[in-house]
């Protein structure tokens, strides 16, 4: 944590950080849940087994998971690049 002039607490951006992360873990245990919620449901219109149950949530969570890696995967790309460019011209010159 950043701390200036002795201040004790955090900065807005610290606290947005938190907030952004606090949410975002909230969210992600709320869209896994859901699907566990619903197997009930799905059991009785699918006439599912517990085998197939097992196959329908592994499947939404891969699935789940393989999304959010490709799109931390694309932003950590991009926010990266440019400084890496920087840096290497920087040492170029």
């Amino acid at each position: 944590m950043n701390r200036k002039n002795n201040q004790i607490g955090w900065s807005g951006r610290e606290r947005a950080t938190l907030i952004g992360v606090c949410v975002a873990g909230i969210m992600l245990t709320t869209d896994i849940t859901s699907v566990g919620v619903a197997l009930d449901k799905i059991a009785q219109e699918l006439n599912a087994s517990l085998a197939g149950l097992q196959w329908v949530m592994n499947a939404y969570n891969l699935t789940f998971h393989s999304l959010i890696d490709d799109n931390i995967a694309i932003l950590t790309h991009v926010l990266t690049n440019p400084y890496l460019f920087r840096i290497g011209k920087s040492k170029a010159s």
